[in-house]
């Protein structure tokens, strides 16, 4: 019964944060328009979605199979590994956290765009792009962004209008390196930002979540799909849940 109590407690810490994540990308992906979410915030919820696994689901198999195999004997509570063991449990927290700062660093040079249709993006990438005055120059894999210099003036009737004037490049040195990362299956676009300046990257930003709704897709298949995998999950959690239950309750006679 030990074993039994066990393994749900690692299986349910392991299933349940991918299943509230699931459901939170479900949400997301059936909205009426885009979302726009920083890198770093969006490693938050990549965190939380893998925290109870190696938050709870490790140590506690680690610490049965380090009595098991290492030992001869079962453990009491896995806590009595970690309070014979720490330095190994502090090497391990000290790892984890390691990694999970290194994934937020890392991605902190990308932006999340959910549930964006990734046809339209592209004209609403370079409306952004005209809007705060900045040109980009196809350079492969990447996009170069520089101050627009342009002009453009229009006759009616007699009188000329000219369009307003960026910057001169005496005072714009506004600058960036941008790749656009599309994924049409799931609606998603990925910016991958690269020797930019951070208040051009937030300029650009601030600009394109005023657009973004020119871009919402007519149907997103990956809300479904999202929904489905949660609901599994779910489904699998309630019948463990409702098994163990039985087993506790209904000990055989």
């Amino acid at each position: 019964m030990r074993e039994i109590v066990l393994g749900f407690f690692a299986l349910l810490a392991f299933l349940l944060p991918i299943g509230v994540y699931c459901s939170i990308l479900a949400s997301i992906n059936r909205r009426n328009k885009p979302l726009l979410v920083g890198g770093a915030w969006d490693s938050v919820g990549l965190l939380f979605a893998c925290a109870g696994f190696f938050v709870v689901t490790v140590p506690m198999l680690f610490s049965e199979f380090y009595a098991r195999a290492i030992t001869g004997q079962q453990a009491d509570h896995f806590l009595s590994t970690w309070t014979q063991h720490w330095i190994l449990w502090l090497i391990y927290t000290l790892m984890l956290l390691t990694g999970s700062a290194l994934i937020l660093l890392w991605r902190a040079h990308k932006t999340m765009i959910y549930n964006v249709d990734t046809q339209q993006f592209g004209k609403v990438l370079e409306q952004t792009f005209t809007a705060v005055g900045l040109i980009a120059t196809p350079q492969k894999p990447r996009l170069i962004l520089t101050p627009s210099l342009a002009t453009s003036s229009q006759e009616s009737t007699g009188i000329t209008e000219a369009a307003p004037k960026p910057a001169s490049p005496a005072t714009d040195h506004r600058y960036a390196e941008v790749s656009v990362e599309t994924f049409a299956a799931m609606c998603h676009v990925t910016l991958h930002w690269d020797n930019y300046l951070p208040e051009v990257r937030h300029e650009i930003e601030q600009e394109l979540q005023k657009t973004l709704e020119l871009a919402a897709p007519m149907e997103n298949p990956a809300a479904g799909w999202f929904l489905s995998i949660s609901g599994l999950i779910f489904g699998v959690l309630t019948m463990i849940v409702l098994a163990v239950a039985f087993l506790v309750f209904f000990p055989r006679r």
